[in-house]
């Protein structure tokens, strides 16, 4: 295992420049296992830096695209590193792969939430907006680091991910202790328990919906939430709405969680989708009994039960007979073996593949607008010759210039601007930028009209700012569309 390695970590945990909390000692621990360990922030309001040992912590307020080019411009500037590694494959990917490609280093993307289950596509727009940019990434990424195996099985099956180097590493339990459960005997007062995070995607409301159901039955059981989150005035609300608010206790976020696993006879997890699932992982260890939706590692905790996202069968499975879960090794970690167990993957990471730089930046540029102006040229000189030498009709010849000029365009600026000699993705390359050129062309026409109709700005003088901003945003694009063929 190499332990001279300079890593630069991209997160979106504002956590880490707190000193004392808890993620900031676990990443105090990683960097026993390297030489240099910079973590770049990109948080709502985290700014400043702070130091622990080799631990550099750097905060970037992104609220913004500019604070998305801060992000990169920050990262491009600190010391070189031997690799990046990414918290997540949308936004913090996207600022890593800018890095990595920018350093000629590998990319290791983490994903901590099961990205390509069904529920997690289905549940909103932006997660479907997620899954699509995380292809876009992971496919450029040197190795991908999961918290599951149902992560991996899941992702292993998508085409993009094909020759990946897929690793997994559980979430390190920190538990003070694991108290010795009392085993729920017969008429016992039921008191069950959830941790979690208040939010749209663990469906609380179905929980307790489930535990208003358990409650005409079972009225003297409890409820307790752990945890907070946006949705907490929802959910005390509805609680109220439901009549159980008496029984239902929300306690907030907690340090230290262990009491309340002392005290729980069940655990209820309700979440929609789940990347891995700390908190049942820590009930099965106290030996509580799991109540749970098909999320995460449930499926191998062995005789917790898997439950549909019924309140009804839910209240049901509350009050069954249950045998203590199974907890695998394999699912159980301190956070020091998941240190080495990640220091041992940066070792053997593999280089990009390397693609010659242009010559200096100024030819560079020279070569990015003679493409533009080339693919320009090509279709005022297709339409010119369809419609006036060949007679056909303007819009079906506007067309066909419009995909003559894709053609060179993307031509050159693969082959000769950025030097990207390989075909294994050219097809979906040529759809990514022909996706981006139709985008633009439609946010040129839009822009132009609003601002030369709303401000009276010459047509000209807007055609020629808004082209450079578009110019711009889409070589950001290309350097990462092709900059790792």
């Amino acid at each position: 295992m190499n332990t001279k390695l300079r890593v630069l970590m991209i997160s979106g945990d504002p956590m880490v420049l707190e000193g004392g909390s808890a993620v900031s000692g676990r990443l105090s621990v990683y960097g026993k296992f390297c030489e240099h360990l910079d973590v770049l922030v990109c948080t709502r309001t985290a700014v400043g830096e702070r130091s622990l040992g080799n631990l550099h912590m750097h905060g970037v307020v992104c609220t913004s695209i500019l604070g998305f080019y801060r992000a990169i411009i920050v990262g491009e500037g600190m010391p070189k590193p031997d690799l990046v590694t990414a918290q997540d494959p949308f936004f913090l990917g996207t600022v890593g792969l800018f890095i990595a490609r920018h350093h000629r280093i590998p990319l290791e993307i983490q994903i901590h939430t099961d990205l390509y289950d069904p529920e997690f596509i289905r549940f909103n727009i932006r997660n479907r907006f997620r899954s699509f940019l995380a292809r876009f990434i992971i496919a450029r990424a040197g190795q991908v680091r999961v918290v599951s195996n149902r992560i991996k099985k899941n992702l292993s099956e998508q085409k993009f991910a094909e020759g990946i180097h897929i690793s997994v590493v559980p979430v390190p339990v920190t538990l003070t202790s694991l108290p010795t459960m009392s085993r729920r005997g017969v008429g016992e007062r039921l008191r069950v328990l959830t941790v979690s995070r208040l939010t749209a995607e663990k469906d609380l409301f179905l929980a307790l919906d489930a535990f208003a159901l358990l409650h005409k039955e079972r009225p003297e059981s409890t409820f307790v939430i752990v945890g907070d989150g946006p949705l907490r005035y929802s959910l005390e609300a509805y609680a109220e709405r439901c009549g159980i608010s008496s029984f239902v206790i929300f306690v907030g976020a907690q340090k230290d969680v262990t009491p309340y696993y002392h005290d729980a006879n069940v655990y209820l997890s309700t979440a929609r989708y789940e990347g891995y699932g700390l908190s049942l992982v820590e009930a099965a260890l106290c030996g509580l009994p799991i109540v749970s939706t098909d999320v995460g590692v449930a499926r191998e905790l062995g005789p917790s039960a898997l439950v549909p996202r019924d309140a009804q069968k839910i209240a049901q499975a509350l009050t069954a007979p249950f045998s203590s879960p199974h907890v695998p090794h394999s699912l159980v970690c301190t956070v020091e073996e998941s240190a080495r167990q990640i220091a041992e993957n940066w070792s053997t990471l593999p280089p990009p593949p390397t693609t010659p730089r242009a010559r200096t930046p100024l030819w560079f540029l020279v070569k990015y607008v003679a493409s533009g102006g080339m693919a320009t040229a090509v279709n005022l000189s297709f339409l010119y010759i369809l419609t006036e030498f060949f007679s056909i009709w303007y819009v079906f010849s506007a067309g066909l210039a419009y995909a003559a000029a894709f053609i060179v365009s993307f031509t050159l600026q693969k082959f000769w601007t950025f030097h990207n000699g390989t075909l294994t993705r050219v097809r979906s390359q040529f759809a990514l930028y022909v996706t981006l050129g139709t985008f633009n062309v439609f946010l040129n026409t839009s822009l132009i009209y609003l601002i030369v109709e709303s401000t009276g700005v010459h047509y000209l003088v807007a055609q020629i700012g808004i082209g450079l901003l578009i110019a711009l945003w889409s070589l950001f694009f290309y350097r990462i569309l092709f900059a790792n063929p």
